[in-house]
């Protein structure tokens, strides 16, 4: 029978293989190096050989090399990321199972070499007991663990992965995105190509942070997130551009003894309790001013900074937040979010719902700050842009508010379909804009529902109370 190992070979010096994967290596008959398409991981093949060259005979195995197709990226596709990663692992299997029985004997062994550890984020062990189990070929396969990035980061900035009764989570830079700020004391990240830790730059948390871990072109910065955050987009922009390709990998921790660490323990436990005690705990964080009364819900236009009458009024937010159905968790979508009011009171009902603030005037965006600061919502991220070019590098949307389009509704809301999201609320002024969103919506096999807000406020004229009428809204609802 044919034998595959997966074996750990660490995160790039020869050094860190253990014996047993030197052991393992030199029962190889056959090396499997799999390329992707474009050569984007040359320099990440160059080093497989090299670990080759060091610890085995020449002569001893022989080399095979099969390109893999490139994994689509997020946007554009009607499949959710997982979908898209299962469909692009079942193109991997059906190369890996033809690599196996193409190019081993029976009694062979065949290996691949895994960066880090086969059992963290690698996507191999599944692959192999997919083929194994559909039995396309006949063959054993065994794992040999190896040091991960995580060992090589703490090791290189001389601290612990946990400390004293606290847990640590790891997450990709993708997931980070979803976590509120207040949710963060103790996190690895790794895989972040999103440079996730910006939404955390307004916090007192502290970075360990290192590239090409254990290679010669190894980078280590460390500090108050604040402090050296802009070094570290710096160096990770020059040294994508020198080398075509960075692995990086880093811990966010709040100091021993902050208010935010003694909390909670890591980003898997929910905030309950008395919405005051969220405000004082935020003040306490970040140093923000704070409205410290106790309610969540209800702001009045005049206490959110905004452009002179360009904000949902009072009754039409409290309209809107309702049709929305917020999630406790998960994660919001404000696009064409103006001064904020929305997202501002969203955040405020569900400090643990991530929302995104999307806005492209540079006026609106200040605001937006001056907002989140205002009413200390960590769990904001305000993303500068124009809807829908910048929602591709977003995590997939629970819920999505269209307040504001620039006249691209049709291409927003297309895209946002495309996300997969269940319920969509649009807000339109004029009659216009509500029949393209009901065609829209219709043309996708959407439900509809439409309600008009017309609104009256009280005035004094000459003494006296009269009524005075704001312009109508029309508050649509999409729903899968």
């Amino acid at each position: 029978m044919r034998k595959i190992y997966l074996i750990g070979i660490g995160p790039g010096d020869p050094d860190y293989l253990t014996v047993q994967a030197i052991n393992a290596m030199r029962k190889v008959d056959v090396f499997f190096l799999l390329e992707k398409a474009g050569g984007k991981n040359e320099g990440l093949i160059k080093i497989r050989k090299e670990i080759l060259i060091r610890h085995l005979d020449e002569g001893t195995y022989r080399v095979v090399t099969a390109k893999i197709p490139e994994r689509k990226k997020g946007g554009k596709a009607y499949e959710t990321y997982k979908e898209r990663v299962e469909t692009w692992r079942q193109k991997k299997a059906e190369i890996i199972a033809k690599l196996i029985k193409t190019e081993m004997k029976d009694g062979e062994a065949g290996a691949f070499l895994i960066w880090g550890d086969p059992a963290l984020y690698d996507g191999h062990l599944e692959i192999l007991g997919h083929i194994a189990k559909e039995g396309a070929v006949n063959f054993d396969y065994e794992v040999i663990p190896g040091i991960t990035s995580i060992q090589v980061l703490t090791a290189k900035h001389k601290i612990p992965l946990n400390r004293i009764g606290e847990s640590i989570v790891i997450a990709t830079g993708r997931k980070l995105k979803e976590y509120s700020n207040n949710e963060v004391t103790n996190a690895i990240v790794l895989l972040d190509s999103y440079s996730a830790f910006k939404c955390f730059q307004d916090t007192n948390i502290d970075i360990y942070w290192g590239g090409y871990l254990g290679g010669g072109d190894e980078i280590l910065i460390s500090g108050k997130l604040k402090d050296v955050i802009d070094d570290i987009k710096k160096l990770k922009n020059e040294a994508k551009k020198k080398k075509g390709w960075l692995m990086d990998t880093y811990i966010l921790r709040m100091p021993e003894g902050s208010e935010s660490n003694k909390k909670t323990s890591s980003m898997s436990f929910p905030f309950v309790g008395n919405p005051s005690e969220l405000h004082e705990e935020s003040k306490k964080d970040c140093g923000r001013a704070a409205m410290t009364d106790d309610f969540r819900f209800g702001l009045k236009e005049n206490e959110i900074i905004h452009l002179r009458g360009l904000i949902t009024k009072d009754e039409v937010r409290a309209v809107t937040i309702h049709k929305l159905r917020l999630p406790q968790r998960g994660v919001f979508w404000d696009i064409g979010a103006g001064s904020s009011s929305v997202s501002i009171e969203a955040a405020r009902l569900y400090p643990e719902l991530k929302v995104f603030a999307i806005e492209k005037d540079e006026e609106q965006i200040n605001h937006i700050r001056e907002n989140k600061k205002r009413f200390n919502a960590p769990n904001i991220e305000i993303v500068k842009g124009e809807a829908p070019d910048v929602l591709k590098e977003l995590p997939v949307p629970d819920r999505v508010f269209i307040g504001g389009s620039g006249g691209r509704l049709k291409e927003i809301i297309d895209y946002v379909i495309k996300t997969q999201v269940k319920l969509i609320i649009v807000n339109a002024a004029t009659i216009e804009t509500m029949t393209d969103t009901v065609q829209c919506f219709e043309e996708h096999g959407f439900n509809v529902a439409i309600s008009e807000i017309s609104v009256s406020r009280a005035k004094i004229i000459a003494g006296k109370k009269h009524m005075s009428a704001l312009n109508p809204v029309f508050v649509i609802k999409g729903e899968r």
